[in-house]
């Protein structure tokens, strides 16, 4: 569809698409609604404007996902996103080691080696793909 009617409709309705959804699931299931309402009273604007830069971020990260499958075989664009848990796994530790104030890492053995192997399972197929 993209190809055909041009990337930025494809996405613009990508994303409607998502806000209609998520309308539909606070209209129609109480729990989710309550839950929401509860989050927007509870939670400063700081909470509320980190969340919104989150998601802002996440939409521009699918977008340019999107646009990579464009330009190069999805299979390809899906080996590079697999190699993601490797990064967030290293980071994880390092911020742990040094800057511990801003995120932990369990670097038990058993949780790293649990976390290791995931690491490499998910790498191995990646490059299995490829």
């Amino acid at each position: 569809i993209a190809v055909q009617e041009g990337f930025w409709l494809s996405l613009f309705w990508d994303f409607a698409g998502k806000i209609v959804f998520g309308l539909l699931i606070f209209a129609f299931i109480s729990s989710y609604r309550r839950q929401f309402i509860t989050v927007i009273k509870e939670n400063s604007l700081k909470i509320l404007g980190l969340n919104g830069l989150n998601e802002f971020l996440a939409l521009i990260g699918e977008g340019v996902s999107v646009f990579a499958t464009l330009l190069a075989p999805v299979v390809l664009v899906q080996v590079v996103g697999s190699i993601q848990p490797l990064f967030v796994f290293l980071f994880g530790v390092i911020l742990t080691i040094f800057w511990p104030q801003f995120g932990k890492e369990s670097l038990e053995r058993k949780h790293l080696l649990q976390k290791i192997v995931g690491v490499l399972l998910i790498v191995t197929g990646g490059y299995w793909l490829s």
